[in-house]
């Protein structure tokens, strides 16, 4: 027996140096030769790529400027497109800069990006500065933010910017390549860019002026045809994610310690998100979970509309003590001018403040339903329950009438947990005590029609966040609620019945109490270290240590019909190192490769 777990270790050895550092790398397989630099650009004049690019893995390539691909023009007026693929464990990195000399990637409009890494082997978008091998490089401190620009998609989806529906993209020096939007008579909902999936966006969001930075990812007019999946955006100095206008659909986004929003639609964006969570750091100005409206408040009135639809949601805020410079972070959701949006299934805890705010600007709408034509024109109040033009007939909208500016918002099933001030701001913006909230919602319906709030819930999700869990390497962080808390026994609607887009979940929030979807090798939260970790997984044989006889082990255990592994605190086994729900051959090649290779620490799931 002995002899044969001898022998596969030998070939699993031999096939785990074989695969070479963890993915991605900026080395070659022998983990000492650095791979070839391709450097795209000058940093002074912009680089536009057309027809079909493709970046392999072999190669790290350095961004020196803005980097188009495509120029931005519709193809039946002359425009030139590309298409660029992207491989798995691709590293693309961004020069410094500010204004026009800061870096960044753009697809524009008519052009595509096929960005699709793999959950242990993603792409990875960086610093120049950020060595991708060194967890303890840049991710020792979320200050390293804005390092570079960071990757913004342009497409020719609706957006609702008079009079002809085109925009060109905020963060982005103005130029004849950042349109989007469909000229009116070009505009497609399904319109495709591409794919991005298991892609991590790091230290992003150079300055271009004042209150103008780049988001970790930008939507600008992106269709539904377009396939966002598994997008980290990490230490961003601006939002994580924004949508102006589109239709597109994501899941699975990881917003980590940002400077200012989590997820921000603007210009009548109506897609749909699934599984989105975030998690604020406590030193900057990091705001909002969602910032809502549809932009200018010289368009309002204008459509189409802001009305996204959100399920399964976690966010971790700054602090439920801790306020920000600036009334940053002041509210958890902020509807603005002409937003609707449906919020539903969601966990938040450790506010500063407060959960909602309705923007309201004449300081005298909240609660009266009776004339919303006292509300200034750009009133959240008057853009999200009223009609958008009339007089005292301007009631709460209800569902199905095009004559309203906004025809609902609403939330459903919401878990609160340490919220530093309540609900609502009392006066302004209405009650601060949550029936209060409840209350008005329910007597809008009665009397106008429209939508009860059901379940907003406060109460203890059971996630955990140990001290310092913001810290780099504290393994202080789990997001998954406990299986026998709220998070499963509250009352909920079901996406999937909603929409066949949408995934069925028996529980609420971004993740289940078994699965951690964002703990895997494509994250930066992953690699450097917040995730929570049983310090026995790993250790097969059970003799309090970790090293080549628990491969061992685990050999004998596959191949010789050995002893099995110890059970790990009730999670997966000790065997299961690489946490993926089992014990087979791939937790040896992972042991292996923590052993020898400098590869990930084993861990639970």
């Amino acid at each position: 027996m002995l002899r044969k777990a001898i022998f596969a270790l030998m070939l699993v050895l031999s096939y785990s140096l074989a695969l070479g550092n963890p993915c991605p790398t900026e080395y070659k397989s022998d983990g000492v030769t650095p791979k070839p630099i391709k450097l795209i650009g000058d940093g002074i004049n912009p680089v536009i790529l057309t027809g079909s690019q493709h970046w392999v893995a072999d190669t790290v390539y350095l961004l020196h400027g803005w980097i188009y691909v495509g120029d931005g023009q519709f193809l039946d007026s002359g425009g030139v497109n590309g298409t660029l693929t992207i491989d798995p464990g691709t590293i693309i990195k961004g020069y410094p800069g500010a204004g026009d000399t800061a870096s960044a990637l753009i697809i524009t409009r008519e052009s595509k990006i096929f960005a699709e890494g793999t959950e242990n082997c993603p792409i990875v978008f960086t610093a120049l500065s950020d060595n991708v091998d060194d967890p303890n490089d840049h991710g020792t401190t979320q200050a390293d933010r804005g390092l570079w620009g960071s990757l913004v998609l342009l497409g020719k989806a609706p957006i609702s910017t008079p009079p002809e529906n085109i925009q060109q993209i905020e963060g982005v020096t103005p130029n004849p390549r950042i349109w989007y939007g469909g000229h009116n008579i070009e505009e497609d909902p399904h319109d495709n860019s591409g794919v991005v999936k298991y892609v991590s966006l790091r230290y992003g969001g150079s300055i271009l002026g004042v209150a103008n930075e780049i988001n970790g990812l930008t939507m600008g007019g992106i269709g539904d045809g377009t396939v966002i999946d598994y997008v980290e955006a990490y230490c961003n100095n601006d939002d994580g994610f924004e949508w102006f206008g589109g239709t597109v659909n994501c899941k699975h986004l990881i917003n980590a310690f940002s400077d200012d929003d989590g997820f921000d639609w603007d210009q009548g964006f109506s897609g749909k998100g699934q599984f989105l969570f975030l998690v604020a750091d406590s030193i900057s100005n990091s705001d909002h979970l969602f910032e809502m409206d549809s932009d200018d408040p010289a368009f309002t009135g204008v459509g189409p509309f802001s009305k996204a639809t959100m399920y399964n949601f976690t966010a971790i805020g700054r602090g439920h003590g801790n306020t920000a410079v600036g009334g940053k972070q002041d509210f958890a959701m902020k509807y603005k001018e002409d937003t609707g949006g449906h919020l539903r299934n969601g966990i938040v805890v450790e506010y500063s403040q407060w959960a909602y705010e309705f923007e309201n600007k004449s300081g005298s709408c909240f609660g009266n339903w009776s004339d919303c034509s006292i509300c200034a024109d750009n009133d959240a109040e008057k853009r999200s329950r009223c009609k958008s033009t009339g007089t005292g007939a301007d009631l709460w909208s209800g569902y199905g009438n095009p004559a309203y500016a906004v025809q609902d918002i609403d939330n459903y099933s919401i878990l609160w947990w340490n919220l530093g001030k309540g609900m609502t701001k009392a006066g302004e913006v209405g009650d601060s005590v949550l029936s209060k909230l409840n209350l008005e919602m329910s007597t809008a319906a009665s009397l106008y029609g429209g939508t009860v709030w059901p379940n907003q819930l406060v109460g203890d999700p059971g996630i955990y966040y140990g001290a310092n869990f913001r810290i780099h390497g504290s393994h202080a962080l789990d997001p998954r609620p406990s299986a026998s808390g709220p998070a499963y026994t509250t009352a909920h609607p079901d996406a999937h019945a909603e929409d066949s887009w949408f995934e069925s979940t028996p529980y609420i929030g971004a993740f289940s109490a078994t699965d951690n979807w964002a703990d895997k090798p494509w994250t930066a939260l992953h690699q450097y270290g917040y995730f929570k970790q049983c310090t026995s997984c790993g250790d097969a044989n059970g003799d309090g240590g970790i090293d080549i006889s628990d491969a061992v082990f685990l050999i004998s255990y596959i191949f010789s019909g050995g002893t099995a592994p110890a059970d790990c605190s009730g999670a997966n086994g000790m065997g299961d190192a690489n946490g993926d729900g089992g014990v087979d051959i791939s937790d040896a090649v992972y042991l292996i490769s923590y052993i020898f290779s400098g590869g990930s620490a084993p861990h639970c799931q």
